[in-house]
């Protein structure tokens, strides 16, 4: 009986360490970020940034970055929203 549980246990563990998680799955994916300015005050709100994250790793796009700001204002003033595209080749 004890080695079956202890059978049942390890197969479980197996599953589970082997099931792919949602980051993982986000990793293979493109991904596009979408920077807004969101304080009250000049500039008015609004999208400041568009960016993509190619599968190759290479970035492109326009204002300001991910995370960041544009320069003169704190970057506690912009948010960004991560939207994934279509699946990488492996």
């Amino acid at each position: 009986m004890q080695r079956k549980l202890t059978s049942l246990i390890v197969a479980m563990a197996l599953v589970v360490a082997l099931v792919p998680t949602r980051q993982a799955y986000a990793i293979n994916r493109e991904m596009y970020y979408t920077v807004t300015f969101v304080c009250i005050m000049s500039p008015p709100p609004g999208v400041v940034g568009e960016w993509t994250k190619y599968c190759d790793g290479s970035m492109g796009g326009w204002g300001a970055p991910p995370n960041g700001c544009t320069p003169g204002n704190p970057s506690s003033c912009c948010a960004t929203t991560v939207t994934y595209g279509p699946i990488c080749d492996p």
